[in-house]
């Protein structure tokens, strides 16, 4: 039996860092949805701790209602566990999730610019140049584009794919609103690295978050 004060109704973001989390985070939480965004990477620590305690994967986040950028790197240690969607599937039917995506090539350049993440995962993956943590990278995000799509072959009302540079915050709105209702579809804008909040409602194109 599902307790009261959980939501009836998850969201979870299944795309890439880099692809506008910050963005979604803010839009979900305006609109009075609880929502957690990275969480320092605790997100992603305590889903794969869950695993391991066979427990409910977010039992740590009882009242939240969207997830996103489920994403965790050290010096030692790197994991996405929105790569786990069939296994959130499966644990929390009925959820809504959202592939936000963009151009791969934007969205490498953007990884590059993060801080140390090339020079972690060369570490972590045991090369010895960017251009093959590159390499890595393309190929998993093509990887994990086609599983997702594979996998919501049959079910296209619970997954959208949102592209950042193409998609306008409508097809947003008009995704969630059998579940939540209508939206302040004006909520939802870009996050730049200078803090500054930017509407985008009408934008064709939007950097990442």
């Amino acid at each position: 039996m599902q307790d009261q004060s959980e939501p009836k109704t998850r969201v979870f973001l299944i795309g890439f860092n880099r692809c506008a989390t910050t963005s979604f985070h803010r839009f979900f939480n305006a609109n009075g949805l609880k929502s957690v965004h990275w969480d320092s990477g605790r997100l992603a620590k305590r889903f794969y701790a869950n695993i391991g305690a066979d427990v409910p994967l977010f039992k740590d986040y009882p009242e939240v209602t969207v997830f996103s950028d489920m994403i965790y790197l050290s010096e030692t240690t790197f994991i996405e566990p929105f790569k786990e969607f069939e296994r959130i599937d499966r644990a929390y039917p009925g959820s809504l999730f959202i592939l936000n995506t963009r151009n791969c090539d934007k969205w490498i350049s953007s990884r590059v610019q993060h801080p140390r993440m090339i020079e972690r995962c060369m570490s972590i993956y045991g090369v010895e140049t960017a251009e093959e943590v590159i390499y890595r990278w393309r190929l998993e995000w093509h990887e994990h584009h086609a599983a997702a799509l594979r996998h919501f072959m049959h079910r296209p009302a619970d997954l959208l794919v949102y592209n950042i540079e193409t998609d306008t915050p409508d097809k947003l709105g008009a995704f969630l609103e059998p579940k939540f209702g209508k939206l302040d579809i004006e909520a939802f804008g870009h996050h730049n690295g200078r803090g500054k909040y930017e509407r985008m409602a009408k934008s064709k194109e939007a950097a990442a978050s």
